[in-house]
């Protein structure tokens, strides 16, 4: 490791990387003096950088990060890291964690964008990340090979959401009550399903119409307090099943919790019962509910508040669906014919 001075006047501290390569680090000085302290203190922590950590294989470190998100992440977030880590096991084996460099990775999110799809690339890219950014914390790594991976870009897609027909024959195909109970306050507050199937009472303030997600009782996914309006219906809804409540959980299934894999192969049953499209799901509701407020007329900011996004950029998607306006405007166009 030494310095080395070049045509443009700066100094530069030159040294071989990990791969092998000679590299040069700038000192972004033209003082000597101030070059070679750079090149000390570069030095120092080039060589603590160095040292050698604890080896741990991709399964060990696995089964460490996973009893980690079982601990601080929803159940579904969970399993989308399990399923990532089971395809990097299918793809490199168990190797040292310290061999996943950044064009392996690269090179198996091509893999997995040509044989899966975008989506899933994505999805990975993501976990990985975010897997190997803890696993720094945890001093396995003394960086992210991840990290300098460009984010995917995906096609912007429109969501998928229940016309006011479709939700009609829905509801009534659903002859089961506490379906319909969840069905109907998932549509009229954008709560994600999860967080209807752990609210309790104690998040019901009635003399504010408001349901409180406090991250007391469950963590939301934004981490943040959440207050959600109840509108008539939602009332209406709550208050009957208040009146015979036996649990301190606001939806149950025949008086026991619901099983979210239930709740979703139950829903598709009524998808497919009332003929419905097969891409609607639970989670549609959600977007219906954030769709058909849009359509009333309700802010992009508005409804990012109700949704619970912490990025109002999150919730652009829905202002593709705010037409009115535009149209009007191309229909000026008619005067001039």
């Amino acid at each position: 490791m030494f310095l080395s001075k070049r045509n443009n006047g700066y100094y530069y501290v030159v040294f071989k990387a990990e791969n092998g390569k000679r590299t040069l680090k700038a000192t972004r000085t033209k003082n000597k003096r101030e070059a070679f302290k750079f090149l000390h203190k570069f030095k120092a922590e080039y060589e603590i950088q160095c040292e050698s950590l604890p080896e741990i294989s991709l399964w060990e470190f696995a089964a460490k990060f996973m009893r980690y998100s079982e601990a601080y992440h929803t159940k579904l977030t969970a399993r989308d890291y399990a399923l990532t880590f089971k395809k990097l096991f299918k793809y490199f084996g168990n190797p040292a964690l310290s061999d996943l460099t950044r064009s392996k990775i690269q090179l198996y999110i091509t893999e997995r964008i040509s044989k899966g799809s975008i989506y899933q690339g994505r999805k990975d890219l993501i976990n990985i990340k975010a897997a190997l950014n803890w696993a720094v914390k945890e001093e396995h790594l003394y960086k992210n090979p991840a990290a300098q991976i460009k984010r995917i870009k995906v096609p912007e897609r429109l969501p998928i959401f229940f016309t006011k027909d479709e939700f009609e024959k829905l509801t009534t195909n659903i002859d089961e009550k506490d379906v319909h109970n969840i069905v109907m306050v998932a549509v009229n507050t954008g709560m994600r399903q999860g967080e209807l199937i752990k609210l309790e009472w104690q998040n019901i303030h009635w003399e504010m119409d408001m349901i409180i997600l406090d991250n007391h009782t469950f963590i939301n996914k934004s981490k943040r307090i959440r207050s959600i309006p109840m509108n008539a219906k939602v009332q209406e809804v709550l208050r009957s099943r208040y009146d015979t409540r036996n649990s301190d959980i606001v939806f149950t299934y025949q008086g026991e919790k619901f099983n979210q894999d239930f709740l979703v192969h139950k829903f598709k049953k009524y998808i497919r019962r009332a003929g419905l499209r097969d891409k609607l799901n639970f989670h549609s509701l959600r977007h219906t509910f954030a769709t058909w407020l849009v359509q009333g007329g309700a802010s992009i900011y508005q409804v990012s508040k109700l949704l619970g996004h912490a990025d109002v950029s999150t919730t652009q998607i829905y202002a593709h669906l705010q037409g009115d306006d535009l149209r009007a405007v191309v229909h000026n166009l008619d005067d001039w014919r």
